[in-house]
């Protein structure tokens, strides 16, 4: 149930999950959704939330408070905090969650301060959390300074941000930061519509062992190979440049793109290695009717020690569309995503194999850290007819196919089919 009352929003939902039909009403997980929303002047609002999640004896409950205050016009003060409580086989938690954010628009000064955590108890059964177990603090100054009418650069923007991330647990007992990040960023607005900007990357991530509680080390011994732990490994500093340029559209094109280098952690191995990152954009529009999309992202990690490739992906992707009449509409859309992966190895320390444990049975084993490669071709395609508005009729075809060695475009192999349609009619009483 949803309503509305002199500015305030209320909504109730209660459900019983229905999934299992072969267990009793009483047995069935129910779910209580209850959410209050007041407006407060033109742009702040203030709002409360409830859900649990009830199965028999367990139950998880989240109360949650948000808001949002604008003042002078430029201010802006967000905030939500919740906290929950859960009881299950294992006993009874309680853990918090809080999220505040500062932000200042001004012509030309502005910031954005940012503090939010998940603590490692917090636990929502009736949403999602993208990350728990994580505390962070970010804060990032930035001025503007207008050139005069007509000048060659119109708009310059200058900003620093730093961020400081800590393990939930590590942030209570008032220990040093795991991850500190510190951006420099430079962006020209050029006369025409050019846009330039340049950013240098200097930060230090430190050594998350919950994230290689699955990793072994596979060691050579008199008696033949016994496997070791793959242990606490040491800081890695990143120092990397990023140039991003953008173009008005000229003559039906226009380009977008950016390319990084620098030194970055190579998580599948936790050692150093260099990154080459990219993303170029092209568009064409011919037409006022026909329009082409391209982008291709480049992602590869080189190990710092012998400069092999640890991983990558390229993923090139067309987009057309064609507006064949102001009713009917056609679009096409092909990506093809080539990724890889070398052997791991425990690089940069003593290059021994790495182990990874297999969850179906819990053993460590060298084929689940072995390389390997994909290459995938997807294409879609959509017909729209949409003849007055709030009816209409979509027609779709996709199909996904596979090859041994990229961009050969021989030997494709389809694995996946797709047919879909979609017909929606308004009545007008």
């Amino acid at each position: 149930m949803t309503g509305k009352v002199s500015g305030t929003s209320f909504g109730f939902l209660s459900a019983a999950d229905g999934e299992e039909t072969s267990l009793t009403g009483r047995d069935r997980p129910v779910f209580n959704v209850v959410r209050v929303l007041k407006d407060i002047g033109g742009n702040s609002r203030f709002g409360v939330a409830y859900t649990d999640r009830v199965e028999r004896r367990d139950f998880n409950r989240v109360a949650e408070a948000d808001g949002r205050w604008v003042f002078r016009g430029i201010n802006s003060l967000a905030f939500h905090g919740a906290v929950s409580r859960t009881r299950d086989s294992s006993g009874t938690i309680t853990g918090p969650l809080w999220y505040l954010n500062f932000t200042r628009n001004g012509r030309r000064f502005g910031l954005n301060a940012t503090f939010q955590a998940v603590s490692d108890q917090f636990r929502a059964a009736s949403g999602f959390i993208f990350q728990g177990d994580m505390a962070q603090v970010s804060v990032g100054p930035s001025f503007t300074l207008y050139g005069r009418q007509g000048a060659f650069v119109e708009r310059f923007n200058g900003s620093i941000s730093a961020t400081y991330t800590w393990q939930y647990s590590r942030f209570t007992a008032a220990a040093p930061s795991r991850d500190r990040q510190y951006w420099f960023n430079a962006a020209w607005a050029i006369r025409g519509g050019y846009n330039l900007s340049a950013t240098g990357f200097v930060e230090s991530f430190g050594f998350d062992e919950r994230l290689y509680r699955d990793y072994r080390v596979e060691v050579p011994t008199a008696a033949g190979k016994d496997t070791v732990a793959f242990g606490v490994k040491p800081r890695i500093p990143v120092r990397a440049v990023m140039i991003r340029v953008k173009t008005p559209e000229v003559g039906g094109f226009a380009f977008d793109g950016f390319a990084a280098y620098g030194r970055d952690p190579n998580y599948l191995e936790w050692s150093k290695s260099e990154i080459v990152f990219a993303k170029l954009g092209l568009t064409y529009r011919p037409s006022e009717r026909l329009r082409f999309e391209t982008g291709v992202p480049v992602l590869i990690h080189y190990r710092r020690t012998d400069g092999s490739r640890v991983d990558g992906a390229v993923i090139p992707r067309l987009k057309v569309e064609y507006q064949v009449s102001r009713a009917v509409f056609l679009r096409f859309v092909g990506e093809y995503r080539s990724s890889y992966q070398n052997d791991l190895r425990d690089d940069a320390r003593s290059d021994h194999p790495i182990l990874i444990r297999d969850p179906a049975d819990g053993v460590f084993k060298r084929s689940l850290a072995l390389g390997h490669e994909s290459n995938t071709l997807r294409v879609d395609w959509l017909f729209s007819f949409k003849p007055t508005p709030g009816t209409v009729f979509f027609a779709g075809y996709g199909s996904s196919l596979v090859e041994e060695e990229a961009f050969r475009f021989r030997g494709l192999a389809r694995t996946q089919d797709g047919f879909f349609t979609k017909l929606s009619y308004l009545f007008r009483l």
